[in-house]
This record gives C-alpha cells, sequence and structure tokens, in this order.
C-alpha cells in the first residue's frame, strides 16, 4: 500500500478519536437532559477523562418543572468533609459568566468532578440537604478565603439570608391551619389563620422548634379573629394546636294547649361531648323529646329553632322525638296539638283483643278505638242487640256473650270539640268479631317448633309454617311468618326469637316458645400483599379460599374469593366466610391493603392523558386523567392558565366551558411521611405539561325535527322565525340569521327547504346544517274566466269565477287587492291572481289572467292571422336561430377557462363587462348556482389562486380576485367568500342579470407601518398570550383587505363579512416543516384575538376570520398531549433531534466520512495525473 496513502488514514483517525474524545467529554455534559443520562454516569466519563484533558467541563443542568412551589423549594446539596478525614478549607465558586438555567445556577467542573463522593486530595465526603437558601456559594471573604453566603470562615452558619421551614403537626383534629409564608427568612412576620370546626373552639396554639434548644417556644392566647402573628426566629419550626367542644344551651319545650306537655327526657352524648344534665348539649349530640297530649288531642307539629335556623324533630321507634343539636344554642322548642278529628268511613271504629286471639274467648278483653276525637261515646253489641251497661271503651267478655259475635258503635256528639264541630250527631258501628268461645289453653313442644322452623342461611331470615308464628319478644300480641335476624345473629349473647302455633276457630294460640339461634362461624384468618409500582392499583389477599367472600369497607356487596390468593385493589376490605345451606355467614375481619411508598420526582412528572379521546388538543367536555408513577399520599389540583380550578382536586377533570381557549396542568402533591415511616421528609409537588389550550366543543348533532320545533310562521308576511339558540337560513354555507323571508323560496320550481341549525356558543361550535321542508303555496285558482272592457281605460271588464278569499294585482303592480263575490270588474290589462293567505296557509300560487278590450281583440286577430301566413317558413327561422348560437359560442374572443361551456349562456352585456375586466388578467368560469339551489351543491371547493374565479350565479357572474402581493395566499373557497361578502338579496339581483367583483388583498407589513393604537393593543395581546403560550415569538405582521363594486358604482370596503372566510398561507422557506404551533393575533376595532392554525400542514398556516385588518403571525413550541394508547410504549422525547443522532450513530458517521473522503482524493488524485500527462503531450 503507498505510504501516503497510509499516513493520511491515520492521520484521520486521530482526527476522529480526538473528535469522539471531545464529544464524549464536553458535548455530552451539555446534552445530559435531551439524551437522558444518569448524572452518575457523566460524573463518572469527566472523571476518566479529567487527565487527559485540562479545560473544565461544561455545567451540567438539572432539570425542573416549569413552575417552581413557592411555599417548598427543592433542597439544595451541600458536600462536608467526613469528620475524621479532613475538610477542605476553599468553597466552591460561582464561575463567572454562568446563566440560571429555569431558576438554578449550573454546576461548575470543580463541583462536577467532587460529586463521585471524593474532593481533589481524594478526600471522601458525605452530602446534606440544606434549606433552600443555605449552601450556595457568593464571593470571597475580606481575608481572599472563599467562604459559603451565610457562613463564616469556620463553614458555621451565620443565620443571614437563612429560610426555614414552618410545618403543621400532624394529627390535628377539629382545627384547620392556614399558614401566610411556610418558608420565611429570619424576622419575616408569619400569619397563621387557626379555624376551629363547628361547635368547637381553640383551646392552645403553639409554634415549636422542630429542633430542640433551637428557640424558645412561642404560644398564643385564642382570639375571636382566629388570626395569630409572630417574627420567624432562626431555626425549623412546627404549629401544634388544639381545640375543645363547645356545650351549647337548649330552651325549656312549651306548648300552648293545657293537659298536654312536651319535655326533655334525654340527651344521648356521642364520644368527646362535655354536656351535663338536660339543658345542655354539644355539636352532634341526640335530644331526645318525650311527648303527652291530653285525651282528645294529637300533636300536630313540633318547632326546633336555633340561631342557625330550624332544625326537624323526627320520631323514632319508642314513640318518642329526637333532633341532632346544632353548633348553636337552641333557642326554643313549641310543641303544637289539635283536638278535633271528625268521625267517618276513614276513622271507624275496630276492636283490638288485647289477649291477642283471633277469636275472642271468655275473660278477653276487647278495645273499641278510632282515630277521631274528642268525646267519643261508646256502645257494645252482642248479635246486634245492645249490651246492657256496656258503654265503656273496653269490654271483658263474660259467659253471657258465649256464642255471640261482637261489635261496637262510636258516637261523636254535635259540636263536640266547640264551634259547631261537628255539626250533627255521628255514629258508626266496627265490623263483627267471630262468635265468642269458652277459655282455652293452648300448649306447644320444641320438637313441633324446631319442625316447624326453617332457616334461610344466606338471606339470614327465619321462617315458619302456616299454622306458626315468629317474633322477636313473647310478650307482643302477633307474630309474623318471617323475620330477618342479621342484627341477632350479630349478637354476642341472647341470640333468641319466640315461635308459637297460631289460634283458630276452635282453639286459642298456644304459648310462646324460645328458640335460641346458632352463633356465626370465626371470621377468616389472613395476610395482605400490598400494591407495588408494577401493578399500581392492585394487591392481594393471602391465604384465601374459595368458602369466603369479601367486599371493600365503604360497600355493601360481598364478592366470592379464589383459593389461595384473591387480588384486589387497593383498600379496606371485610373478609368473613360465605354462608352455606347449613350454616350462616361467619363473623367478618378487616384488612388493608396499602400501597408500597413511590416518591414523586421531577423526573416522573404527572402525565396528562385525555380518555374521551385520542387527540392533540382536548375540546369542552372532554375529561382528563392525571397519570403519575408515584404514591401514596399524592393530591391534585388542575389549572387553567396558570390559575387553580376551584374543585378540580380529582384524578379526572372533565373540561367545562370555562376552559375554552386556556391551557390545562395539574400539580401533583405528596404529602410528607405518607408510609408512616417518614417518607418523604418533606411534601413534594411537581407539574405536569401544559396541554391545549382547550377548543370549543363539537356542534350537537341535531335532526330536522328539532329544527321544525322550534320554527314559526308568519303567513300572511311569508316569513318564518326561529327561537333563540338557532339559526335559519337559505343556504347551507352561509351564516344564519333568526328569521327569514321566504317568497323567493315559495317561487321555486322545487329545492322549497331552508336550512338550521344550533348556533355557536362562546364555547361550542355551532351545529351542522340540516334541511328543513317548509309548507308549499297552495295550488292556484281555476274556473275562471274573462269578460273584455268596453275601452282600455274603462273599468267594465270582468274576471269571472272569484271570490273573496282570492286577491289579485296588476302585472307589474306591488300590491294585491282583496276580489269580489262571484266576478270582479276591473280595467283592461293581465292580471295575477291567487288565494290569500291564511292563518295557517301561505298565499296560493298565481295563475295570469289577461283582460282584454274590444279594440284590442281586432289587433289581436289580424297578428295572429299575419302569424299563420309565416309558419311555413318556421324551419328555416329555427335554422336562422341554430347559426345566431354557435356565433354566440365563438364570440369568445380571450383567454378565458370555460370548461362547462358557460359563456354562451351569459348575456351580451355581461360577455362585454367579463372582457372589460378579465381580458388582461384571464381568469375561469365556474358554475355556481348551487349558491341559490343547495341542492344542486356537489360539495366540491374551487379555490382562488393565480387567476380570478368567474362564478355564474344565474344570468350574472360573481368575480373574485386575489390581489396576492405576498406570494403563498389561497382562498380554498371561492363560494364561501361570496356568500361571507355579498348578502342574500344582492346575490339573487346578481342571478337576474349583473356583475360584482370581489377583491381580496394580502400582504405583508413592517411594524413601522402600523398605527401607535394597533401596536399598543398587538403588544397587550402579545403580552397576555405569553403567560398562557410559554416561548410564544413573532413571526410578522400582515393586512387583508376585501373590497367589491357593481358594474359602474364606487368599490366599497369589507371590514366584517356575513361568515367567517378560510385563507390559506404560506410560510416562510425558514419556518417551514418545523414542529412549532402557529397562531394569528388579529387586532379589529381596538379589540384582539387569537387564531389557530386549522390545518396539519407544516408548510402553511389556515384560519377563518370574518372581521379583517391586520394581523400578526405568532409560534410557540409545540407540547404533545398523551393519549392513552401512547402510555404502554416509552419514547424517546427527543426523537429527531440532529445532534443526538449524530452522537448515537458518530462511529458510522465517521467512518463513512472518512471513506468519502479517502475517495475523494483518490479520484483527485488520478484527475490531476491525467492532467498532467495531457499537458507533457502537448509540450511534445
Amino acid at each position: 500500500m503507498d505510504k501516503k496513502y497510509l499516513i493520511r488514514i491515520l492521520a484521520l483517525t486521530m482526527v476522529v478519536v480526538l473528535v469522539h474524545t471531545y464529544l464524549n467529554k464536553e458535548f455530552l455534559f451539555t446534552e445530559a437532559d435531551e439524551l437522558d443520562l444518569n448524572i452518575g454516569t457523566i460524573l463518572e466519563m469527566s472523571a476518566g477523562n479529567a487527565e487527559e484533558v485540562e479545560q473544565p467541563a461544561e455545567p451540567v443542568e438539572e432539570p425542573k418543572g416549569e413552575e417552581e412551589v413557592k411555599s417548598e423549594e427543592e433542597p439544595k446539596v451541600e458536600e462536608e468533609a467526613v469528620p475524621g478525614e479532613g475538610k477542605s478549607t476553599e468553597e466552591e465558586k460561582k464561575p463567572e459568566g454562568t446563566e440560571e438555567v429555569n431558576g438554578e445556577v449550573p454546576k461548575s467542573s470543580e463541583e462536577t468532578a467532587d460529586e463521585d463522593g471524593q474532593n481533589k486530595e481524594g478526600q471522601k465526603k458525605s452530602v446534606k440537604l440544606l434549606k433552600s437558601g443555605a449552601g450556595t456559594t457568593d464571593g470571597d471573604d475580606p481575608d481572599g478565603d472563599d467562604n459559603q453566603d451565610g457562613q463564616d470562615g469556620t463553614g458555621d452558619s451565620t443565620g443571614e439570608d437563612d429560610k426555614w421551614t414552618i410545618s403543621v403537626r400532624d394529627g390535628i383534629e377539629h382545627v384547620s391551619i392556614e399558614i401566610s409564608n411556610c418558608n420565611p427568612a429570619t424576622g419575616d412576620t408569619v400569619s397563621i389563620l387557626a379555624r376551629p370546626d363547628d361547635g368547637y373552639r381553640l383551646k392552645s396554639l403553639t409554634v415549636k422548634p422542630t429542633e430542640a434548644d433551637t428557640f424558645s417556644e412561642i404560644s398564643f392566647t385564642p382570639t375571636e379573629s382566629n388570626t395569630y402573628e409572630f417574627t420567624q426566629p432562626e431555626g425549623n419550626a412546627v404549629v401544634e394546636a388544639s381545640a375543645e367542644i363547645i356545650s351549647y344551651t337548649i330552651a325549656t319545650p312549651t306548648t300552648e294547649q293545657t293537659e298536654c306537655s312536651i319535655q326533655i327526657q334525654s340527651i344521648i352524648k356521642q364520644p368527646g361531648s362535655i354536656a351535663e344534665g338536660n339543658a345542655n348539649a354539644c355539636v352532634g349530640d341526640k335530644v331526645v323529646l318525650a311527648v303527652t297530649s291530653k285525651v282528645g288531642c294529637i300533636l300536630s307539629s313540633i318547632t326546633v329553632t336555633a340561631s342557625t335556623g330550624n332544625i326537624d324533630a323526627v320520631m323514632n321507634l319508642d314513640g318518642n322525638y329526637e333532633f341532632i343539636m346544632p353548633a348553636a344554642n337552641v333557642d326554643s322548642i313549641v310543641a303544637v296539638f289539635t283536638d278535633f278529628i271528625i268521625l267517618e268511613e276513614t276513622t271507624k271504629p275496630f276492636i283490638v283483643n288485647a289477649n291477642g286471639n283471633a277469636v275472642p274467648q271468655v275473660g278477653d278483653r276487647l278495645t273499641g278505638v278510632t282515630y277521631a276525637l274528642p268525646s267519643i261515646q261508646w256502645q257494645w253489641y252482642a248479635d246486634d242487640t245492645p249490651i246492657e251497661g256496656a258503654t265503656e271503651q273496653i269490654l271483658v267478655l263474660t259467659e253471657r256473650e258465649l256464642g255471640k259475635t261482637i261489635r261496637v258503635q262510636a258516637t261523636q256528639p254535635r259540636n263536640a270539640a266547640g264551634e259547631g264541630r261537628p255539626g250533627t250527631d255521628i255514629s258508626l258501628m266496627s265490623d263483627a268479631t267471630p262468635a265468642v268461645v269458652g277459655k282455652v289453653v293452648g300448649t306447644i313442644t320444641t320438637e313441633e317448633v324446631t319442625a316447624a322452623t326453617i332457616y334461610d342461611y344466606v338471606n339470614e331470615t327465619i321462617n315458619v309454617t302456616a299454622d306458626y308464628e315468629v317474633a322477636l319478644s313473647d310478650s307482643v300480641l302477633e307474630g309474623q311468618a318471617s323475620l330477618v335476624i342479621t342484627e341477632i345473629l350479630d349478637r354476642e349473647v341472647n341470640r333468641v326469637v319466640y315461635v308459637r302455633r297460631k289460634a283458630t276457630e276452635t282453639s286459642p294460640a298456644s304459648e310462646w316458645l324460645p328458640v335460641f339461634l346458632p352463633e356465626r362461624p370465626a371470621a377468616p384468618v389472613l395476610s395482605v400483599e400490598n400494591a407495588v409500582v408494577t401493578d399500581w392499583d392492585n394487591g392481594g389477599l393471602v391465604g384465601t379460599t374459595a368458602a369466603m367472600e369479601y367486599r371493600l369497607a365503604s360497600e355493601t356487596t360481598y364478592i366470592r374469593a379464589n383459593d389461595s390468593y384473591t387480588k384486589v385493589k387497593v383498600g379496606k376490605y371485610v373478609v368473613r366466610y360465605a354462608a352455606s345451606d347449613t350454616s350462616f355467614a361467619g363473623k367478618t375481619a378487616e384488612y388493608t391493603v396499602h400501597r408500597q411508598f413511590v416518591e414523586l420526582t421531577a423526573q416522573s412528572k404527572p402525565i396528562i392523558v385525555n380518555i374521551t379521546a385520542s387527540r392533540t388538543q382536548p375540546v369542552v367536555g372532554d375529561t382528563l386523567e392525571v397519570q403519575v408513577n408515584a404514591g401514596p399520599g399524592l393530591s391534585y389540583q388542575w389549572y387553567a392558565n396558570s390559575t387553580a380550578i376551584s374543585g378540580a382536586t380529582a384524578t379526572r377533570f372533565t373540561l367545562p366551558s370555562s376552559t375554552y381557549n386556556k391551557r390545562i396542568t395539574v400539580k401533583v402533591t405528596q404529602a410528607a411521611n405518607v408510609d408512616g415511616e417518614g417518607h418523604p421528609a418533606n411534601a413534594i409537588t411537581v407539574s405536569s405539561d401544559y396541554v391545549g389550550p382547550v377548543k370549543k366543543a363539537p356542534g350537537d348533532s341535531i335532526g330536522e325535527s328539532e329544527i321544525r320545533g322550534h320554527l314559526s310562521y308568519n303567513y300572511p308576511m311569508e316569513v318564518v322565525a326561529v327561537s333563540s339558540g338557532y339559526e335559519i337560513s337559505t343556504g347551507s354555507g352561509s351564516s344564519g340569521s333568526s328569521s327569514l323571508k321566504l317568497t323567493s323560496v315559495l317561487d321555486r320550481s322545487s329545492a322549497k327547504y331552508i336550512y338550521g341549525r344550533k348556533k355557536a356558543s362562546d364555547w361550542q361550535d355551532a351545529s351542522s346544517w340540516v334541511r328543513v321542508s317548509i309548507p308549499e303555496r297552495p295550488a292556484s285558482p281555476g274556473n275562471l274566466s274573462t269578460e273584455s272592457a268596453s275601452s282600455a281605460t274603462a273599468a267594465d271588464g270582468k274576471i269571472i269565477g272569484t271570490s273573496p278569499s282570492m286577491e289579485y294585482k296588476l302585472s307589474g303592480s306591488s300590491s294585491y287587492t282583496q276580489a269580489s263575490p262571484g266576478e270582479t270588474v276591473v280595467k283592461a290589462g293581465t292580471y295575477l291572481l291567487r288565494v290569500a293567505a291564511t292563518g295557517s296557509n301561505f298565499a296560493s300560487k298565481y295563475v295570469t289572467v289577461k283582460v282584454d278590450s274590444k279594440k284590442e281583440e281586432t289587433t289581436v286577430k289580424t297578428k295572429t292571422t299575419a302569424k299563420r301566413t309565416t309558419t311555413k317558413s318556421a324551419k328555416k327561422v329555427t335554422s336562422v336561430k341554430k347559426d345566431t348560437e354557435e356565433e354566440e359560442v365563438s364570440d369568445l374572443d380571450f383567454d378565458l377557462i370555460d370548461k362547462d361551456e358557460l359563456w354562451k349562456t351569459l348575456p351580451q352585456d355581461i360577455k362585454t363587462t367579463l372582457k372589460e375586466v378579465l381580458e388582461e388578467s384571464k381568469g375561469e368560469l365556474v358554475d355556481a348556482n348551487a349558491i341559490l339551489d343547495p341542492s344542486l351543491d356537489t360539495g366540491i371547493q374551487v379555490a382562488v389562486n393565480d387567476v380570478p374565479i368567474a362564478l355564474v350565479v344565474g344570468k350574472g357572474v360573481i368575480i373574485i380576485e386575489l390581489e396576492k402581493i405576498d406570494s403563498g395566499v389561497i382562498l380554498p373557497d371561492a363560494y364561501g367568500v361570496a356568500k361571507g361578502i355579498l348578502t342574500e338579496e344582492q346575490i339573487d339581483l346578481i342571478s337576474r342579470g349583473g356583475v360584482v367583483e370581489l377583491k381580496i388583498a394580502a400582504d405583508s407589513v413592517i411594524e413601522d407601518r402600523i398605527s401607535a393604537e394597533e401596536k399598543t393593543v398587538f403588544e397587550n395581546s402579545f403580552t397576555e398570550y405569553s403567560g398562557d403560550y410559554p416561548n410564544l415569538t413573532k413571526a410578522g405582521y400582515m393586512e387583508i383587505n376585501i373590497s367589491y363594486k357593481f358594474s359602474d358604482h364606487d368599490w366599497k370596503e369589507v371590514t366584517e363579512t356575513l361568515q367567517p372566510i378560510k385563507f390559506v398561507f404560506a410560510l416562510p422557506d425558514d419556518l417551514k416543516n418545523i414542529s412549532d404551533i402557529f397562531y394569528m393575533i388579529r387586532v379589529h376595532n381596538g379589540q384582539s384575538a387569537l387564531l389557530s392554525d386549522m390545518d396539519e400542514d407544516a408548510e402553511t398556516v389556515t384560519i377563518c376570520s370574518e372581521q379583517f385588518s391586520t394581523y400578526l403571525l405568532v409560534r410557540t413550541p409545540f407540547v404533545p398531549v398523551a393519549s392513552e394508547e401512547s402510555q404502554a410504549e416509552v419514547t424517546d422525547e427527543k426523537q429527531g433531534n440532529p445532534i443526538k443522532f449524530f452522537i448515537a450513530n458518530q462511529w458510522p458517521i465517521l467512518f463513512w466520512a472518512l471513506v468519502g473522503l479517502d475517495v475523494f482524493y483518490i479520484v483527485l488524485k488520478k484527475v490531476r495525473k491525467v492532467r498532467r500527462l495531457k499537458r507533457l503531450e502537448a509540450a511534445k
């Protein structure tokens, strides 16, 4: 091999090695964050290259969140020599010329070199955490020694510029503590707001040093304002507080009715209550009221009044009333009774057997009962015969009533309650009992009860067969066929119910016999497996069997467990053996599944995921979820444009309308000591990246029936109106209005419909247009004839067959006149006749009726004869017409694109005007009749670019010309431009034969040409939007001007259009194909608006606007929103970075660069050799 060639290879190889070494040492340090390298690895690499390179390494930047929390600053690291192994006397200095990145000073090369655990002399160092503000370096001391700020030459803290931490002691109950400054400096004034819960007052409040003997304890005397201040001493502090419950007074209950009473029977105190007696109670205590009413009165209401409002008193199972004590004194308790209920069918008397026998027996005690009052009189009957002397409410049966049925009659005398109540005597008879039998005593055995008893172990009920009844007590008069026994089974003792045989017509009920219920099986013994990061939400219950069941403590439904291991979510669980065919469910045991502690860090910052839809920008109504790989003890706060959203403190947040056009982020805080073992030492807060701004919600999907339900017609005026919140239009692309004139739509031969939609709001787009059919005109009137007028001026002609429901007008007239019944007298002329509109129908279609004069008839006949004489040449005339049409096609004598042969359909005057306007600029004719009849719309948009577009509408033309002073501007929808600038009436006028020119000019503007007023608005808007969009930069100003003119009229400027017009701007070459997000700031009439880029093309910006003046193009770095699908993959956030690509692939790149250089050198050498040979030959 050629020696020179070998030397070249060796030289290039040395260059490659030197470049590689330099990049590993210096470049990787500056790109540590982008390459996601572990900081320890970088330090090792730096230490390994320290001997080879004397130049100090670049500072290593610590990653920080977008927003630092003021109350809790990140601790900084200070290196301190381990006692006994020496200590460096020189402190590290901040390198000159360094700048703070994200609010943090980068470390010097000396710091990075020492972070592997040794200083320059090889001495080992320990690392300790200092409060924010302590341990930063700042200059030299007067003697020239490098000292830390806030330390003297010996390294002892001086306390100057120190900031301390104030925390709140865990476990404080019934008091909420708010601290004005959690990181004060020495001498700062700190305010504490201590709010006790309702029903409590502050008992004590102290500020104590975290470390003993740092400073003296500070105590406060409770005040009514609950606000306290102190001056921050030197040292960290903790706030402690306690509260005591308040005993409130209860007013003595009263009633206005005599012989009726209400009094406090007892007070059931909650744990911690200090109330004594029946006249005092604490918040949450239960106050029980005993009510006594005189005969003839019943309770109507109880009103309990306190300063906080009225409290409801409800009846309990004992027939008494009770209420819960509020956090205030009870000022009054008033009971109201009533003394009159009329005797009627609903209060009819009935008989109750106190002995409980269905068939009354001799010796039974019967009681007559009615709910009527007062002064009820009684009379007992045996077989419909009054029982002598039986006029009391109670009757004890004797042998005289044996074999007889018993009834009782209740009588309410007239004016028993006074004031004429009731107006007459009222008597009602009860139903009869079965015939009285002799006294019978029933017996029952244990075996009989066992045979009659059936247990439902799953539903925890006891059931008895048809001839038996079961009860909770042996003193009740009547039992039941089934009882729920869950509460009884849960008892430790006295698990008993009672069963007896029912009474029949021939035998009495037996005595009650006790049935003792079995004890529940013992609770299971298990262990718990806590949740870990790999399966964050789920832990396990270890040792379960399929015979067990479990539930969350907050729920009621049990779930069957698995054998050996049951996977469950984090939470508190109740576990028991499930009920079987032979056993009730067992006793319960509680087990709690926790999350294993994972610390919240800036490297594992929260991620916002859109769980409604996978899109880069959320819309109003989307639900966002924060996902973070940390816990437990996390709390959340969502923000819109850096402002906390009230109540948005859950992991999910559904975007309300108030978040429209705002950027969303969430702060996650991990409380201190969440695992009970001191982790983390202090609360940690980390913010997510922003997502947004939030777009408007898509318009609702609506149907024709919804729009139709909001329409109201004025048939005589031929107008339709729509309810607020909706809009209607004659076309599907124009902006709508609240009402429409329908005459032109009704007169169409087809397409007799309008369009409706829900209007756009501040936070939601308008819905899609919905086509709505409208009522058609009735048929035109028939069976009409005419009678000629005597002369052209005489009003003696007739239209025969008319009625008063019809109306007519002379052709060319603007108003109709009501017709006469039978016939209508008119002058000679052509008339339009129709049925007039009613309250439910539009005016009918019209019929044309001609009333001649007798002199005109002769002329008409003459003309008719002449016409007949020329009939023979009709064919020839047709041929001439055809030739004429061909000549009209051929008269297009300038460069005009006419794909649909529209030119020949235009009137001659329209052609002349088109030629004058478009002969120099050329252009294209496009069929735009869909503007008049949306049913013809094919959905294809026509763009306006380099040449004008002439939209043919009926017999007229709309010319749209784009004056692109700057290249790259396109109007993608010519139809939309026309309908945005021209009203429906103007378009209708053009369609009858007219030409209108529309000119749109887009031009860049230098900032100096902008007026001072507009420039001020731009600057204020830019500053405001910069707060919401970090790193917002300006990219250039431009202005858009729109004007139009009809034929020979003057040009008119348009600053606001009827509907938004879409513009597409090509970006400058230096801004194309970058990942930035572009916006337009529009300033119009002193108001600014931010318009988003509507396309996904990296080379263009698309906007829609209905206001036109001056615009500013701005851009901001793109921050993608995570989608739920993307969370399964870990992607490189810096993918696409060319510098990183070079680092990752430097050896292949350098190798092929080396090969390429050598090939180039060899080729160059050969070329030179050939040239040298040619020169030698030429010399010879």
